[in-house]
């Protein structure tokens, strides 16, 4: 997780993965935040408003949790520190990743401590569907 990435207005507006009134959203919303060509126009940043959300942070993948708002944001770069473009594999990789750190952190704030693995194994399943559902694969 990162401290560097500010929620702008642009990150706010953006379509949920999971929209918070959703009964297993724990009143979170799940918003995909990424510039990668792999992901459909609709919900893909460019890169220069990408660029302006990780501000000096450049991880190929993020979360973040904004208690605030309740929104939590799944950060996936469209290219490698190198500057060449992430292959599938790598995108699918950095996703799962990343919401199985954003489950365990709803599940904290939620304060369910004690959560049986085949719930996670559930929650992490459901939210991964969504996100790959964003791209064009």
């Amino acid at each position: 997780m990162s401290d560097d990435y500010v929620l702008t207005d642009q990150i706010k507006a953006m379509t949920p993965v999971v929209d918070s009134d959703h009964p297993l959203s724990l009143g979170y919303r799940v918003i995909l935040v990424s510039d990668s060509n792999l992901v459909r126009p609709e919900y893909r940043l460019s890169r220069a408003d990408y660029l302006e959300y990780v501000g000096a942070a450049r991880y190929e993948g993020c979360h973040n949790v904004y208690n605030n708002s309740r929104i939590v944001t799944i950060t996936i770069s469209g290219s490698s520190a190198s500057g060449e473009p992430l292959a599938l594999l790598r995108l699918v990789e950095l996703v799962v990743h990343e919401v199985s750190h954003l489950v365990d952190a709803m599940f904290e704030r939620a304060s369910l401590v004690t959560i049986d693995t085949e719930l996670r194994a559930y929650y992490m399943d459901w939210i991964v569907g969504k996100i790959l559902h964003r791209f064009e694969i």
